[in-house]
């Protein structure tokens, strides 16, 4: 992509960042939340669609938004009850584990920043469910990209 386009995303991913202060108890919950979403929505075909398009600096801040966005969320809310976590802290976990997963051909992540955040989670349930769901759902899409007929009745493998 032409540099102005880089800058454009980085802008773009810098300025929703603040979307994410999101509490249960706010007024126009359901609004913040679909707010939420939406710009989940974009950081996911951002990751999807753009994977060997977008240059290292834009995958950094993209995966330290989502991770900033999703440490402030976790330690927020650890109650595994609240509908925080349902409406919006999952879907920000398994956007960021894809992300780090899918920026693996593009770009090398952070781990080091990943693991120092993940592990102040390690006794929060719902973290190392979503992890393990991630987990396994992209190793169900890599097994269908590899085994995935051709067309002519024969397997790619």
């Amino acid at each position: 992509m032409e540099e102005r386009m880089q800058m454009y995303l980085q802008t773009f991913i810098d300025n929703l960042f603040p979307v994410f202060y999101v509490q249960a108890d706010l007024p126009q919950y359901e609004k913040k939340v679909a707010l939420c979403q939406e710009t989940l929505s974009i950081y996911n075909t951002m990751s999807l669609e753009t994977v060997h398009k977008l240059e290292p600096k834009t995958w950094d801040m993209l995966l330290s938004s989502l991770l900033n966005a999703a440490n402030y969320l976790v330690l927020s809310e650890s109650n595994s009850e609240s509908p925080l976590v349902k409406d919006v802290i999952d879907p920000v976990l398994a956007v960021l584990f894809r992300a780090f997963v899918r920026c693996q051909s593009a770009c090398a992540p952070p781990w080091d920043a990943l693991h120092s955040v993940v592990v102040n989670w390690l006794h929060i349930p719902f973290t190392i469910k979503r992890w393990r769901a991630t987990l396994i759902e992209v190793t169900h899409e890599l097994i269908e990209r590899i085994y995935e007929p051709t067309g002519d009745g024969s397997n790619t493998v």
